[in-house]
């Protein structure tokens, strides 16, 4: 991942090789906002269960990249 901004409430960061990109090129919605989200929120939560996280961008519903952002709740 790339990091794009770091404050102390915010993280953005940029993945761009997505470990599902050949499924969320055929199955977008499904993959973009369930596994793909699914599996940065549990990530996340592990390293602070007070993490909320958010995709910004996304490959395949037509992004150049897949960004997210971690907000503190």
């Amino acid at each position: 991942p790339e990091i794009v901004k770091v404050n102390e409430k915010e993280v953005v960061y940029r993945v761009n090789n997505c470990l599902f990109l050949e499924l969320a090129l055929k199955h977008s919605g499904m993959i973009c906002s369930v596994i793909d989200e699914g599996v940065a929120s549990g990530v996340a939560k592990t390293m602070n269960p007070n993490w909320k996280i958010k995709i910004l961008k996304c490959v395949g519903l037509g992004d150049d990249t897949c960004e997210f952002t971690l907000k503190l709740k």
